[in-house]
């Protein structure tokens, strides 16, 4: 760039293109060039503002001019100008197919001939280097790579910059086969010459420079080799004086540990697994208990008994599967047990070996006692510890009937023994007991209430739910002293009962019984986040069962809690935003959350919110990546690629972003072309980064966990994905809005098949009957387009909007069968949930759509026929009638809802007080207070009526 002015007149032109203003930004170069102005600059931006352009010839015309600017001599070497022909030819926004076949542009070549033409320059290749590495155009950056490190071989850098771009072309899916097979190879000789200069005396301090000198650059050479499955090499680096393990490239760094027990277990090498484990805890526990040993071992580095090692030396114990072997593991376990406080490590380690000699041996009385005895032991030592559960657990499944039977007696008895009076520290032996306490009935619910146990009644449940509340209840004493930012030490309990009575929900023979306990059980966790205010999982318990009972302004409140930020949009907020444009998609405007809370009541705001991620998150990869690379962690670029290849091919983005545009449809928002950008690259195989495992979970293995137990239908997945987005395509074909690109092509490979014994694994039932109605209206939008078609196909939408309307009528009679008189007058309470609102929403979509239906045939030469137009005036009222339907119905829940004395009906329901048997409810009662109850009973009928005014707001035009 030759002056400041130039600037200012560049900044014109990039302000035009980026109003999409292409015929300003060409006409401010013509001119320019008209006054005599030739830079390469400005030649180049005129290229690049006909490259932009939407006219093909224009296009063309961009190329060609490119071509010349490549071809020039004596080359190009103004970085500003290089930099915007890379970024115009190999950036993201490249017309490829407009380049595609035209050799002469090659950027690369001109970025060499530049670089030699300004010999000594080194900014020039490095500026090269920097422009294609930010791109990700990992062959020209290679060549950048490699002409930095020969022109200048004094920066060490630059080698390893080679070898780095050589690998990650060699990890690209992008890359052909040759291309992968030619750069791996040069990436594994370069790598293995940096290892082989390493000197093999540890006494010479210095190296040849381009000599491995850093654990990163280890790190790379290992993972060059692990990837290419040179597994001995590797192992053998591992193993040398060196480079390996314990040599000072290394330093100490305990990852090459890891990647040592990795490959070993890769490569079945079980017998040298074994004794390297073997090793490392001898030397440990030699350093830790003998006397004068404390620096006597090179390894000083292992400090501790790693469970890594425990868990590799069992491993290999196990597919070594010889007496010996196992003797010997046994001695070694026992060493540790027998010192002086011994480890947890040790003690878990003891855990695992009796499990895997119970497995070897079968499920019998003789080969589960000795495991039995082991958990009965650790139960005992640790039961004190919240983790003592989890510890415990999966040995405990092992163990047979009875066996679990007699853990949990004796688990009691010691819990019982447990003394609190007489103790130097009474808070200190309450807090003890208290622990031992929540272990013990994490152990029952698993033995008991896990698994399929034919025996479990309501009232074995009732009885476990109580005792739960009983505890809780007499826990809050002893976190009095405690920040209102901490948890209460008996939170657990609490949630343990929510649990139960979740599953007690289920066992329910009624629906109104059933809704009952699920309101419980969110006045459990309401109370409970009243003590503990950032409790995690009661939190995310508790926009659960908020979404399932319908509230979804007291679902949005607890999840503008969760504070969720950055990728947890992406593994966490499918907890919130499954199914929530048909369970409660409008915003809400009451007093309470008036003023700075007004965002935090708008689904859209929520769903506008996460998308950012996937907008900003692919510009902010290549700055970590640049850093990694300018500190030398080489590794971490492999994990940013990785994040960013997971977080383009994610499920959630394109449906969250269709779940908004759907909003925006139902409302008949102004926003139904938003987010096109993110569902037109809908990816052929998904990354689905659902974090499934983030809820708590004390389901026994092969039962389904207890996040399956609080779900608003089946989980989505690609095939609902396609059912929205066929959706998506037909209403904005209707509107007349613009459409997703490829999208019925897109929406039918996702379906793969309309099997309903399929498409029932993702879908609701209401789904699939939408997707159902969807194949009628496009066999008649097909038939429309046909010049004389006989049959429009409007019988069978007709069809399926009589029986739908028959049946949203039997399924409301059948739910006022199951309302609840209040006292002794004629009035009933309707209980809500997410099916009704599911069912009123998608209800309300499908007429919608069918009604937009009628109205595109009335403009086409079709909708003129007369019998046409007898049908399109019959589904009219048909689609009037069910509209209405919808709308009554709500009216009438509204009605139940704003009867006089809900709330203190609710209340004797809850506590059971009607009954005076009920000492469930009576503990529940007991635990809250009835203030307290009746406030959370408003909020929750408030919350209903908010949810019910979104239905209201659907209008059908």
């Amino acid at each position: 760039m030759s002056s400041e002015v130039d600037r200012r007149r560049d900044k014109q032109v990039w302000e035009a293109l980026d109003a999409n203003n292409f015929r300003q930004a060409l006409q401010l170069c013509e001119k320019r060039l008209k006054k005599g102005e030739k830079s390469d600059n400005l030649l180049a931006l005129r290229a690049h503002v006909l490259l932009t352009s939407p006219s093909a010839s224009q296009q063309e015309q961009g190329v060609t001019e490119f071509e010349r600017l490549c071809a020039k001599e004596p080359p190009v070497t103004d970085l500003h100008t290089l930099s915007m022909i890379q970024q115009a030819l190999g950036g993201s926004n490249a017309r490829k197919s407009v380049l595609k076949g035209r050799r002469s542009v090659n950027v690369a070549l001109l970025w060499e001939r530049a670089a030699k033409f300004r010999s000594g320059d080194e900014s020039l290749p490095k500026e090269w280097f920097m422009i294609t590495f930010e791109l990700n155009q990992w062959v020209d950056a290679q060549k950048a790579a490699m002409f930095l490190q020969r022109f200048f071989p004094k920066n060490r850098d630059y080698y390893f910059w080679a070898i780095l771009m050589c690998h990650l072309i060699y990890l690209s899916p992008e890359a052909s086969d040759s291309d992968r097979k030619l750069f791996g190879t040069l990436a594994y000789r370069m790598i293995s010459k940096a290892a082989s200069e390493v000197p093999t005396d540890s006494k010479i301090l210095l190296s040849p420079g381009r000599a491995v000198q850093t654990p990163d650059e280890l790190q790379l050479l290992i993972s060059i080799y692990r990837k290419q499955g040179y597994f001995k090499e590797a192992l053998s680096i591992l193993d040398s004086e060196n480079l390996g393990i314990f040599s000072p490239v290394a330093k100490g760094d305990w990852s090459f540990v890891r990647e040592k027990l990795e490959i070993l277990g890769i490569q079945n090498l079980w017998q040298e697994k074994w004794e390297f484990c073997k090793k490392l805890l001898d030397d440990v526990w030699r350093r830790r208990y003998e006397a004068g040993n404390e620096t006597s071992s090179s390894n000083t580095f292992v400090r501790d008994d790693d469970l890594r090692l425990w868990q590799g030396m069992l491993l290999a114990s196990k597919h070594i599967q010889t007496g010996e072997n196992s003797a010997a593991t046994e001695k070694t376990i026992q060493a540790y047990l027998c010192a002086p406080k011994a480890s947890r490590n040790s003690q878990l380690a003891f855990l695992q070996f009796m499990h895997q000699q119970t497995v070897a041996r079968g499920v019998s009385d003789g080969a589960c006692s000795s495991l039995l005895t082991a958990c009965q032991d650790y139960f005992e030592t640790h039961s004190v510890k919240l983790c003592c559960f989890d510890d415990l657990r999966l040995h405990v499944e092992q163990l047979n009937d009875p066996q679990r039977v007699e853990l949990l007696s004796s688990a009691s008895k010691h819990v019982e023994s447990l003394e609190i009076d007489g103790t130097p520290d009474v808070q200190a032996s309450k807090l003890r007991k208290l622990y031992s306490e929540i272990n013990l009935f994490k152990l029952e619910y698993l033995i008991n209430f896990s698994a399929d146990n034919q025996d479990v009644t309501q009232q074995g449940f009732e009885l476990f739910i109580t005792a739960c509340i009983r505890v809780y209840k007499d826990s809050l004493p002893l976190g009095s002293h405690l920040l209102p930012t901490d948890n209460q030490p008996g939170d657990d309990v609490c949630i343990l009962a929510v649990m139960a009575l979740v599953r007690l929900a289920e066992m329910k023979s009624g629906p109104a019984d059933a809704k009952l306990c699920m309101i419980q059980a969110a006045a459990l966790l309401d109370f409970l986040l009243s003590q503990s205010q950032h409790n995690y999982q009661a939190r995310l318990l508790s926009v659960r069962l908020h979404m399932i009972l319908g509230t979804g302004s007291l679902a949005m409140q607890r999840y503008a809690e969760l504070q969720v930020k950055q990728i947890q949009h992406d593994t966490v907020s499918y907890n919130f935003f499954t199914r929530l444009s048909t369970i409660h998609p409008h915003s809400i405007t009451t007093t309470a959350n008036a003023g700075s809370q007004l965002a935090f009541t708008d689904p859209d705001a929520y769903l506008r919110n996460a998308l950012r991620l996937y907008r900003i998150a692919q510009p902010e990869v290549p700055e970590m990546m640049k850093l990694a690379l300018n500190k030398g962690t080489y590794c971490q670029i492999e994990g940013f690629q990785e994040f960013d290849r997971r977080l383009n091919g994610s499920i959630c983005k394109p449906m969250w972003a269709l779940e908004r545009r759907r909003i925006a449809r139902l409302f008949s928002s102004d926003r139904q072309d938003q987010d096109l950008d993110l569902i037109e690259s809908i990816p052929p195989a998904f990354r689905d980064n659902r974090d499934f495992h983030t809820m708590i979970n004390l389901e026994a293995s092969g039962v389904p966990r207890f996040e399956d137990h609080v779900k608003v239908g089946p989980t989505p997945n690609s095939r609902w994905l396609g059912s929205l987005l066929w959706l998506d395509d037909t209403m904005s074909r209707l509107a007349s809005t613009s459409p997703v690109k490829d999208a019925r092509d897109t929406a039918s490979r996702l379906l793969d098949s309309r099997d309903p014994g399929k498409l029932a694994d993702e879908m609701t039932g209401c789904e699939i009957e939408a997707l159902h109605l969807q194949t009628h209206l496009e066999e008649t939008l097909s038939a429309v387009t046909q010049s004389n078609p006989t049959d429009v196909g409007l019988s069978h939408v007709q069809q399926w909007i009589e029986d739908k309307l028959g049946a949203i009528r039997v399924d409301f009679e059948n739910d006022r069968l199951e309302q609840l008189k209040l006292d002794n007058r004629q009035s009933t309470l309707t209980l809500l949930d997410w099916v009704f609102f599911h069912a009123s929403f998608t209800c309300l979509e499908s007429v919608k759509t069918i009604s937009m239906l009628v109205d595109y045939l009335s403009k086409t030469k079709v909708g003129k026929s007369k019998s046409v137009k007898v049908e399109m005036a019959r589904i009219k009222d048909l689609v009037s009638e069910t509209y209405q339907e919808v709308r009554s119905q709500a009216v009438q829940v509204k009605n139940s809802l704003s009867e006089s004395g809900v709330v203190g009906f609710l209340v004797v329901q809850i506590s059971g007080k009607e009954s005076g048997k009920n000492s469930l409810g009576a503990a529940i009662q007991d635990l809250v207070g009835e203030p307290w109850m009746e406030i959370f009973l408003s909020k929750l009928i408030e919350s209903w009526q908010e949810a019910l005014e979104g239905i209201f707001r659907v209008k059908l035009k």
